[in-house]
């Protein structure tokens, strides 16, 4: 069974192929590259870096987090095919109902490697409600900063958002501002629903127009759309299917679901979903089923954790707190 939701390809991406049909079966040959880590990190990941060099990749991924994919590196992830301009279509926006999330939720989290503090992150929804091509949106924000040793090694103030349409939990402005040592990036994705493109303008390339597939998503708006599923109706080992939008470029990539198990976190023990990305063979990561990450198994469907595992240890992202969650949260002495 695959369940296919459209999605965003992940922060730590795969470098794509020349553009081929999607239809193929073949997987594209590709590698694993840094996306805005800046010119003085080489771009392809090896099994000489130094662990310092893994655990800060490691550490700009999970800050960076939409949750479940920020880090899931797809096994068949691929390059969409461009369309012509002239074959564009209007993207109709479909109604949603929406029980997980509402304004002035705010999550925050540590990042660690063992007792060791690399970094914290923070995911947010806006207090208010904005007006974007005459549609009301969220602001939903992901602020992601280096602390503790790693912060004497390199600094880190990474932010992404997006405004998110409350009616449709679609995408109207996507947006990153990255700030890594001496290295800067700001980019902005305009989606343009009538005419069925994005607009991707940026301080450094690559920038253009994207052709939109039905639902196209970013990494924000594709995370917390992500969180009205309903994990119920699937069985274990099902495949999600999701595509999405980065930079300039559409992608699909997999993650399975895994069912469902109770964990424990810094508040306390609470029942998750369970989700593993499908990982590329690489010298980072111990495997295909390396990383693993959950969210609450309730109506608010928020992240608790992420762990991966790599060739020399575990780097996990845990929950620290919590505001303005839609639905009570349940954590447990066991």
């Amino acid at each position: 069974m695959t369940v296919v939701v459209h999605f965003l390809a992940p922060y730590m991406s795969l470098t794509p192929c020349p553009q081929t049909p999607i239809t193929r079966t073949a997987a594209p040959q590709m590698h694993l590259c840094f996306q805005g880590l800046g010119p003085s990190l080489p771009m392809t990941l090896t099994s000489g870096w130094p662990i310092t060099r893994v655990l800060l990749t490691i550490v700009v991924c999970t800050l960076a987090i939409s949750g479940s994919s920020s880090i899931a590196l797809a096994q068949t992830q691929t390059n969409i095919a461009t369309t012509k301009p002239t074959d564009r279509k209007a993207i109709t926006l479909r109604p949603v109902v929406n029980n997980a999330f509402g304004r002035g939720e705010k999550i925050s989290y540590r990042v660690h490697y063992g007792w060791f503090t690399a970094g914290q992150a923070v995911m947010q929804v806006s207090d208010d409600t904005y007006n974007i091509n005459n549609r009301r949106c969220y602001r939903i924000e992901v602020t992601g900063v280096s602390s503790g040793l790693v912060k004497q090694i390199t600094t880190i103030r990474d932010v992404w958002g997006a405004f998110v349409d409350t009616a449709a939990i679609m995408p109207h402005k996507f947006y990153r501002n990255i700030k890594e040592n001496n290295y800067s990036k700001n980019e902005e994705i305009a989606f343009d629903y009538p005419a069925g493109k994005a607009i991707v303008t940026s301080s450094s390339p690559p920038v253009g127009e994207v052709t939109l597939q039905p639902n196209t998503l970013d990494m924000i708006t594709g995370y917390y759309y992500l969180r009205l599923l309903d994990y119920n109706n699937l069985a274990p080992e099902t495949m999600i299917t999701m595509t999405g939008i980065y930079e300039n470029q559409t992608y699909v990539f997999r993650i399975r679901y895994k069912g469902k198990e109770r964990i424990k976190t810094p508040l306390g023990y609470i029942n998750c979903i369970k989700l593993q990305p499908l990982m590329p063979e690489n010298g980072v990561f111990a495997g295909e089923n390396s990383v693993k990450f959950y969210i609450s198994d309730d109506e608010n469907r928020i992240p608790l954790k992420i762990r991966a595992e790599l060739f020399v240890g575990a780097v996990e992202l845990d929950i620290e707190s919590y505001q303005n969650v839609k639905h009570p949260l349940t954590f447990g002495k066991r």
